[in-house]
């Protein structure tokens, strides 16, 4: 399961080995008005919704882009509070698990660390030609799915997997 966690959408694709299966844009809303309540409860949508992914597809593995902690205050807790849900999900199913700096993502993915929205879009396009076919719910300008199906396909090409399992967590990798 690949993930781009963001405040408003959160891209989420899944692979077969190299066979994309799934992949998606999720947006969630909270009628509450505090932001603790807001983001507990879009939190609790959210890992629910992973939770019920990684058991639909027998998933092994979750990958997660790493966004610089920039924007305002709601934006930052939102991405890293869906970060540590991943990773959470990882830790109790011990499953392989890692993070991938977005510059990372976009240099290995396309050939240029600064690749903007449209190249990351028509990367995936070109990678996963019938991607369209297989997907037509996502719309042209849902970077979150198109980034998810990047954060994936470089997490399976780079490696550097981290198997989490009660005998070696330290505490230091919450």
């Amino acid at each position: 399961m690949a993930v781009d966690p963001g405040s408003a959408n959160i891209g989420v694709s899944i692979f077969d080995n190299d066979k994309l299966v799934y992949c998606t844009r999720l947006n969630y809303t909270s009628s509450y008005e505090k932001f603790v309540d807001k983001l507990n409860d879009i939190l609790s949508k959210v890992y629910h919704e992973f939770l019920r992914l990684a058991h639909k597809y027998e998933v092994q593995a979750i990958c997660w882009e790493i966004v610089p902690a920039i924007g305002n205050m709601n934006h930052k807790d939102f991405v890293v509070s869906v970060s540590a849900a991943l990773k959470i999900l990882a830790f109790h199913y011990e499953l392989q698990w890692q993070g991938v700096p977005a510059n990372t993502v976009k240099k290995l993915f396309t050939g240029n660390g600064r690749a903007s929205k449209d190249e990351m879009r028509d990367t995936v396009l070109q990678i996963f030609p019938d991607f369209k076919e297989k997907f037509p719910e996502i719309g042209f300008r849902a970077y979150d799915a198109y980034d998810s199906v990047a954060i994936g396909t470089v997490a399976r090409t780079r490696g550097s997997w981290h198997t989490p399992t009660s005998s070696n967590l330290t505490g230091s990798e919450i």
